[in-house]
């Protein structure tokens, strides 16, 4: 069952603050500066922690899904991966500003050398109260592929055709609806390939622990 904020933030949202959505990933084991280290899923749910930190209200937290990788490496671990609703009380700038630097302090490398690389967290800004961002032509540009010069689009323009995101986000927002192409999470996933969704399993409990 999906979690709420009552069980990770005390924080309360109030009308200064906007609806986002956040998508988790992890798929390398986190070192950490003891010598220690953490999962996949450890590291995302510590990553939860951060952000709440951060300033971020978290609302809405769906299971942790393991996935199968999508390019890069060849077998390359699978993921874990998760998605979040909350309410952050900045601009869409300032969340992804807060989104990078969490994925810096865990280790994340944005080199750029391999597309779909390992990687320790990725945090994607999936939605921002609705916003379209810079505009509509440069998500349709980004969603067919190319690659705009742009900081931020918004939606997410990669969003609605991956499993391992609307999965978690059908568990917490089945309603939501796509700025772009006013569709449900719940409908954009049963558009999917059923193959696709047949690949995504709740990360496995192992000893209490994932």
């Amino acid at each position: 069952m999906p979690s709420t904020s009552s069980a990770i933030s005390p924080a309360m949202a109030d009308e200064r603050t906007f609806p986002l959505l956040i998508a988790l990933g992890a798929n390398l084991r986190r070192r950490c500066a003891d010598g220690t280290g953490t999962s996949p899923a450890e590291t995302l749910r510590i990553a939860l922690q951060e952000l709440a930190t951060g300033g971020l209200v978290v609302e809405a937290a769906s299971t942790i899904y393991r996935t199968p990788p999508i390019g890069g490496p060849e077998s390359q671990p699978p993921y874990a991966n998760q998605v979040i609703a909350g309410r952050f009380s900045g601009s869409p700038a300032d969340a992804l500003d807060l989104l990078m630097e969490i994925e810096r302090r865990f280790g994340r490398e944005r080199t750029g050398a391999v597309r779909h690389a390992p990687r320790t967290l990725d945090l994607d800004l999936l939605d921002f109260a609705g916003r379209v961002l810079p505009d509509s032509a440069t998500w349709h540009r980004a969603a067919d592929g190319e690659m705009p010069d742009a900081p931020l689009i918004l939606p997410h323009p990669r969003m609605h055709q991956r499993a391992f995101v609307l999965v978690p986000l059908a568990e917490i927002r089945a309603d939501w609806l796509h700025p772009v192409l006013a569709v449900s999470a719940c409908d954009l996933l049963k558009a999917l390939d059923p193959t696709d969704r047949a690949a995504i399993h709740p990360w496995p409990m192992t000893s209490g622990k994932a």
